[in-house]
C-alpha cells in the first residue's frame, strides 16, 4: 500500500470487534468511539461517539453483533442494548428494566436466530428474547439457577442452534433449546473442577481440563472424550505484583477465572488463550496439533493491561478468516485458516479525524491522568505533532 502522509498508525486498544465483507467495526477499551474500519487499505474511516458513555468510564457495552445493516451493542454494565442503524447513522435503544451493577454484569453471552437476539443474563437467571426487527423485547424466559449462583460459577458454550450453561458450582448442565425455548437439564457424572466449557461457538461441545487437555464431550456421555493435549513446551504466564510467573500447561490444573475460548473452522478446532502467546488449532478427525505465534508476542515483563490477558477474539460474520487482536502488539492478526498463514493489520487513521476525535472525547483534562494508567500517553504527543501545532 502507497504510503499516505495524511494517515498515520495509531494503537486503538481494541475491546470487542466485528468483520462483514470489507468492514471492521469495533469499540476501544478507552471508550472514545464505535469506530469502522476500511480493511482493504486499514483506514478508520468514522469514529461514532457512543450514547450516555464516558471516555475511560466502565466499559457499558461487552460485544458486537452485525444483523442486516444493524449494529447490536450487547450490554456489560448498562441496562440497555444499543443498536447503530449503519445506512442511518443513527442509535437506538431497548430497555432491559434490569438492574445493573458494574460488579456483576449483565449479559454473559447473546446469541442470534432468524433475527430475534436472545440474551442470557445469568445475573438475574434470564435469557431475554429481543425482536431486533420490531427492536422491542418479546419474551423473557427463566434459568433455574441456584440462589447463591455467582457469576464465575459457570461457564456457557453454544452447538447445534443450542446454548449449554455449565453450572460449575451444582455440577450440571443446563441445555436450552434456541429454536424450541425450551430447557434440559442433567447432572454431570464427570468433575466440573477438572472439566469446564470453553466460551465459543463450534459443532461439537469443547473443553479445556486439568493438565492442558482438550476434549469434546455429547450430551447424553458420561464422560468428555479427550482430543489433544497442548505441546508439553507451551506455558502460559500469571501476574503476580509487577512480575511474571510462568506455568507449563501439562503440569497446572485450569483456573475457571480464566476466559478461554475457541474457534470452530469446521475442519478443526483453534485454542484461544487467555495468558498464552500461542495460537493452537486441533484436527477434529487427527487430532495434529499446529501451533502459530509471533516472536514479539513472548511476554517478557509485566506490560501494561497485562492482566487484561493475550488475545480478543473478532467475529467474523462469514467466518471466511480467523481475526485475532493483540493487546501486546496492538494489532489484529487475519488468519488464513486454510492455508495457516497470517498477515498483520495495523489500523491508522487521518491527522484530521484523530484531531477532531480527540477533542471531541477529551474534555475537563481528566484524560491526561487516565491515559497514563492505560499506556497511552503518546496521544498527548499525537495531539501536539498534527500539523506541527496543537491545532485550531
Amino acid at each position: 500500500m502507497k504510503y499516505d502522509s495524511e494517515y498515520i498508525y495509531f494503537p486503538f486498544l481494541i475491546k470487542y470487534a466485528v468483520v462483514e465483507g470489507n468492514s471492521l467495526w469495533f469499540m476501544d477499551i478507552a471508550n472514545i468511539g464505535l469506530c469502522h474500519a476500511d480493511i482493504t487499505d486499514n483506514k478508520i474511516k468514522s469514529i461514532y461517539k457512543i450514547p450516555e458513555t464516558q471516555l475511560f468510564e466502565e466499559n457499558k457495552y461487552y460485544g458486537l453483533k452485525i444483523v442486516n445493516n444493524k449494529l447490536i451493542l450487547l450490554p456489560y454494565c448498562s441496562g440497555s442494548i444499543l443498536i447503530f442503524h449503519i445506512n442511518e447513522k443513527t442509535f437506538s435503544k431497548i430497555d432491559l428494566n434490569i438492574q445493573t451493577d458494574v460488579q456483576n454484569p449483565i449479559c454473559k453471552a447473546s446469541y442470534v436466530y432468524d433475527e430475534m437476539l436472545y440474551l442470557f443474563i445469568l445475573s438475574v437467571g434470564e435469557v431475554v428474547v429481543v425482536d431486533l426487527k420490531e427492536e422491542k423485547i418479546t419474551k423473557r424466559i427463566t434459568i433455574l439457577l441456584d440462589k447463591n449462583y455467582q457469576m464465575n460459577d459457570s461457564k456457557i458454550q453454544f452447538s447445534g442452534m443450542c446454548a449449554y450453561i455449565q453450572d460449575i458450582k451444582l455440577g450440571r448442565m443446563i441445555k436450552f433449546d434456541i429454536r424450541n425455548q425450551t430447557f434440559e437439564q442433567r447432572k454431570l457424572l464427570w468433575n466440573t473442577s477438572q472439566w469446564q466449557l470453553m466460551e465459543g461457538e463450534g459443532q461439537e461441545l469443547y473443553l479445556r481440563g486439568d493438565y492442558g487437555q482438550i476434549a469434546k464431550w455429547e450430551w447424553m456421555a458420561d464422560e468428555p472424550h479427550i482430543l489433544a493435549q497442548l505441546p508439553s513446551e507451551m506455558k502460559y504466564y500469571v501476574k503476580e505484583d509487577n512480575t511474571l510467573r510462568w506455568e507449563l500447561y501439562q503440569k497446572t490444573k485450569i483456573n475457571k477465572a480464566m476466559l478461554e475460548k475457541f474457534y470452530d473452522d469446521g475442519e478443526g478446532i483453534w485454542f484461544v488463550p487467555f495468558s498464552s502467546a500461542e495460537l493452537v488449532r486441533i484436527d477434529k478427525i487427527t487430532h495434529e496439533i499446529k501451533k502459530l505465534v509471533h516472536a514479539d508476542e513472548e511476554e517478557q515483563s509485566a506490560r501494561n493491561r497485562i492482566s487484561w490477558g493475550k488475545y480478543f477474539l473478532c467475529e467474523d460474520v462469514n467466518r471466511e478468516f480467523l481475526w485475532v487482536y493483540s493487546l501486546k502488539r496492538n494489532i489484529i492478526y487475519k488468519i488464513n485458516i486454510k492455508e495457516f498463514t497470517y498477515e498483520e493489520i495495523k489500523l491508522s487513521i487521518s491527522k484530521r479525524d484523530l484531531n477532531i476525535s480527540i477533542r471531541n472525547c477529551f474534555v475537563n483534562h481528566k484524560w491526561v491522568e487516565e491515559s497514563a494508567h492505560l499506556g497511552i500517553l503518546q496521544l498527548i504527543g499525537y495531539v501536539q505533532t498534527l500539523n506541527g501545532s496543537e491545532g485550531d
